[in-house]
C-alpha cells in the first residue's frame, strides 16, 4: 500500500479552482472561530477524509466525504483542471497515518468542463478499502424533494481539511456552525456564514434533523460575504445508488 508521509502532506498547496471571481473559501466576519475536530472516529467527522491530488506532477490537498462504504462526493475542481483541459491523474484518499487509498472512479458533470459556474462544481467517485474492511459513510438529504428541510435561517455545520487555519498550517480536521442564509434552487447553491479556506474544497455542509447529521451539500467556493455550498440533488443521488 502507498504511503506519504504527513510532514511532507502538510508542504502541499490546496488545490485551486480557475474562477478568479472567487475565492475557496472565506472567513466571515473577519474572526476565524473554527474549532479542531479532537475526535475523528465520531459520527459524521469519521466520514470526512482528506485527499493528494495529482496533476502534471503537481500535487495538492482537498476535502471529501464518504455516502457509501466506498463512494464519496468532492467538489468537481478538485478533480477536473480547466487549465490542464484534463482530469486529475491521480487521487487518494489520505489516512492519518499516511496510507494513500486510491480513487479509481469518478463522475463530474460534463458542464463543468465548459462552465464555471458553481452549480456543475461536484463529482462522485469510487474509493478503495482494505479487503474485509468498511468505511464510515454518511447519510445525506436532497435538496429538490418536496420533504426536502426547509434549511435557511437554521443552523449548519461544515467540517473538513483546511490547509491552514489563523495562518497556522494544519493536516487537522476542523469544523465551526452558523447560519444557512439562504438556497438557491434555481442554482442548486446553499449560501451560509460559516468560515472555510483552501483545502476546505468537497467538504461537506451538514445539517442535523433531531440531532442525526446529514450532509445537504459540497463546499465549492467563498466571497467576502458567504460561502457557497453545491446542493446534492437528484442526480448526484442516482449516480450515488449506481455506483
Amino acid at each position: 500500500m502507498p504511503k506519504i508521509d504527513m510532514e511532507e502532506y502538510l508542504k502541499l498547496p490546496f488545490r485551486q479552482t480557475d474562477n478568479t471571481e472567487e475565492k475557496l473559501g472565506a472567513i466571515i466576519g473577519g474572526s476565524d472561530n473554527r474549532a479542531k475536530v479532537t475526535d475523528t472516529s465520531a459520527e459524521p467527522y469519521n466520514a470526512i477524509v482528506s485527499l493528494l491530488i495529482n496533476v502534471n506532477g503537481k500535487e495538492y490537498r482537498g476535502t471529501g466525504f464518504m455516502v457509501k462504504p466506498h463512494v464519496m462526493l468532492t467538489a468537481g475542481h478538485n478533480i477536473y483542471d480547466r487549465d490542464a483541459k484534463k482530469d486529475c491523474d491521480k487521487m487518494y484518499v489520505v489516512d492519518k497515518n499516511g496510507d494513500l487509498f486510491e480513487v479509481y472512479e469518478w463522475e463530474i458533470d460534463p458542464q463543468f468542463k465548459l462552465d464555471r459556474s458553481r452549480k456543475y462544481d461536484w463529482a462522485v467517485a469510487k474509493v478503495a478499502v482494505k479487503p474485509g474492511k468498511t468505511r464510515p459513510y454518511m447519510k445525506f438529504k436532497r435538496m429538490d424533494e418536496s420533504t426536502s428541510p426547509k434549511v435557511t435561517g437554521t443552523d449548519g455545520e461544515v467540517a473538513g481539511f483546511p490547509a491552514e487555519v489563523r495562518d497556522v498550517e494544519t493536516a487537522d480536521m476542523y469544523t465551526e456552525t452558523g447560519k444557512i442564509t439562504s438556497y438557491i434552487e434555481a442554482e442548486k447553491l446553499l449560501k451560509h456564514s460559516i468560515d472555510t479556506s483552501g483545502g476546505n474544497s468537497g467538504s461537506p455542509l451538514i445539517y442535523r434533523i433531531d440531532g442525526t447529521p446529514y450532509a445537504i451539500g459540497i463546499h465549492v467556493s467563498g466571497s467576502r460575504s458567504s460561502n457557497t455550498a453545491r446542493a446534492i440533488d437528484e442526480n448526484i443521488s442516482n449516480i450515488i445508488s449506481r455506483l
